[in-house]
């Protein structure tokens, strides 16, 4: 007889997470299966991390008999899973569930310890017989990723942002994919058919991060993408600092970084990266008095332009970040603004309704300013709706297609097409904080990118000087000068990645986030800053108040260090090493 430790696959308070059984000798469990326990009533996966010949719960645990792993992982994974646990400050518990999922009841127990040893594959041809870790910038990402995969062998996974570019990959390649939109039936099928075969390809997003352990290559899409990161729920994991996670536990992991522009915390060391030139067709036209045409949002020389690809036949898409009939419900003559009953966020118009962009909610739209009377509340931009119905009427026989930026992630451009982009501003999102300007400049190469490797034309509107920087972030020296700046500007207002500065979230009215910030004054001892609380805004009336305090470390803290002073806060607080928004 001896005794498991084990980690259930439930979502469990921060703390709680590792329950021991005893385990008849005849079972040959070791760290790193995966088995079925008894757990208050039901029966849950859950992952074994330690074998021991004693337990000090030894006279009030539960035995079990018989036991079968479901899966048998390496070793490595435990670590991994403690890692991820204590950089998330959640328990290794919800981090399992993240990972696994779920489990069918009726899953055949697979068999054979050795299963994911490391095999043969992961280092056929140049570069990658002699460098195990390589970051790439190019222009054609996609092209790269396929040739990459094609040739390496063994397990290969294959990480990227987006659902839709998953499942364009997977296609392309004939491999399984794996993101939320897969059944959770199916999603186990797929990983484990990965790790139990020793030659494998998976494309996966974020979700699937966790399998790296498992793979003799990774290739990790445009590593610049925050949407690597889950920044709404716990635990927030980053796909990114997995892969460099498994790497460290891994030396022998290849890893393949396939980027179009640097990320900003590469700015140290920007002189000596190989930047991409991006040369796509276009046209820039300027926002101008007296430029405009009869279509709201589009100028006169850029409806020409459309005219003149009508009568050419060319396909035409028209980005257009706005949803909806406009953006906001404004009185023309007082400038009332139309505002959610919910969370005050200013209302859109999105078809014959009222909508928020904060919390989603629908309502009824005003008839009339209730300041003034007034009936016309169209001070506004226009929004995609109203502008596609304006282009049908200019343009009858035409198919031009408006997509919203989300929309446009989704879209398969077809090559030679005229791409109009109604405004440059906008297409890096709607985030108003200090990373603007790095996201714009990220999604503008993405972007012109995606034009000139699908060899089409561009026409670009926006306001003059912003125009002017945006050639200039398409070239090398252009995206050096940005970072440089954008770096300088960081480290003289303290934010990441020139400094690290923690964002903890606290739950409740003022008094709590106060009391909060208290504890952590003395637990930091007067080593750290803290800043804030900071109320967030535009939060639902159904939900909770929240404040945001902003911790900043020594620069030569250690994690271990950093955590000390955490970890007693984190079953009151949810707290972010890395964010990637410093407001909500």
């Amino acid at each position: 007889m001896f005794y498991i430790s084990v980690v259930p696959a439930i979502r469990t308070p921060f703390g709680v997470d590792v329950f021991d059984y005893r385990v008849d000798d005849a079972s040959d469990i070791q760290p790193g299966d995966l088995i079925r326990v008894p757990f208050r009533r039901r029966s849950l996966p859950a992952l074994v991390i330690e074998r021991a010949e004693h337990s000090k719960y030894s006279g009030k645990i539960l035995g079990l008999n018989n036991l079968q792993p479901l899966v048998r992982f390496p070793a490595v994974l435990v670590q991994l899973l403690h890692a991820a646990a204590a950089r998330t400050f959640c328990s290794q518990a919800t981090v399992l569930q993240a990972w696994i999922r779920k489990v069918p009841v009726r899953t055949t127990t697979l068999y054979g310890r050795d299963y994911l040893a490391p095999t043969k594959g992961g280092r056929t041809g140049s570069p990658l017989q002699t460098k195990f870790d390589l970051t790439e910038y190019v222009v054609d990402r996609r092209e790269r990723i396929l040739e990459h995969a094609r040739q390496a062998s063994g397990r290969t996974l294959i990480i990227t942002p987006w659902q839709n570019r998953a499942d364009e990959l997977a296609q392309t390649l004939n491999s399984p994919v794996l993101h939320a939109g897969v059944a959770l039936g199916q999603a186990w099928r797929y990983w484990t058919h990965f790790v139990l075969n020793t030659n494998s390809v998976l494309v996966t997003t974020r979700l699937g991060a966790w399998l790296a352990h498992a793979a003799d290559t990774v290739i990790l899409d445009e590593p610049e993408n925050d949407d690597h990161k889950q920044d709404e729920l716990t635990p927030r994991l980053d796909a990114r600092w997995l892969i460099n996670s498994i790497k460290k536990l891994n030396p022998n992991l290849a890893v393949l970084k396939i980027s179009t522009t640097p990320p900003l915390i590469e700015t140290p060391n920007i002189d000596r990266i190989n930047i991409p030139e991006i040369s796509v067709p276009q046209s820039v036209i300027p926002f101008e008095p007296g430029s405009y045409s009869a279509i709201n949002e589009i100028n006169a020389l850029t409806e020409s332009k459309l005219q003149d690809a009508v009568e050419a036949g060319q396909s035409i898409v028209i980005l257009h970040p706005i949803r909806g009939e406009r953006a906001r419900s404004v009185c023309r003559d007082c400038g009332w603004k139309a505002e959610c009953a919910f969370c005050g966020f200013p209302l859109s118009q999105l078809d014959t309704q009222a909508h928020c962009g904060r919390c989603g909610r629908k309502s009824e739209l005003p008839a009339a300013c209730p300041a003034c009377g007034n009936a016309d509340l169209g001070k506004s931009r226009t929004g995609k709706s109203k502008l596609a119905r304006q282009i049908q009427a200019q343009f009858k026989s035409a198919k031009i297609t408006i997509l919203d930026l989300t929309e446009w992630r989704e879209y398969e451009l077809e090559k030679n097409s005229l791409v109009v982009v109604t405004d440059l501003g906008l297409i890096g999102g709607y985030v108003e904080d200090i990373r603007r300007r790095e996201r714009l400049i990220i999604a503008w190469r993405r972007l012109a990118a995606q034009i000139f490797t699908n060899q089409s034309e561009l026409v670009i509107q926006g306001q003059a000087p912003l125009l002017d920087q945006a050639r200039a972030w398409l070239t090398p020296e252009g995206v050096k000068t940005a970072w440089q700046k954008e770096w300088a500007d960081r480290q003289a207002f303290n934010y990441p990645p020139a400094n690290q500065r923690i964002k903890i979230l606290v739950d409740g009215h003022e008094a709590k986030a106060e009391e909060i910030k208290q504890r952590l004054e003395q637990a930091a001892d007067g080593q750290y800053s803290i800043q804030g609380p900071f109320k967030v805004l535009f939060r639902s009336s159904t939900r909770r108040p929240r404040s945001v305090l902003h911790l900043l470390p020594v620069p030569a803290a250690k994690f271990s260090a950093i955590r000390t002073v955490l970890q007693p806060l984190a079953k009151d607080t949810i707290i972010d090493l890395d964010p990637i928004a410093f407001f909500m």
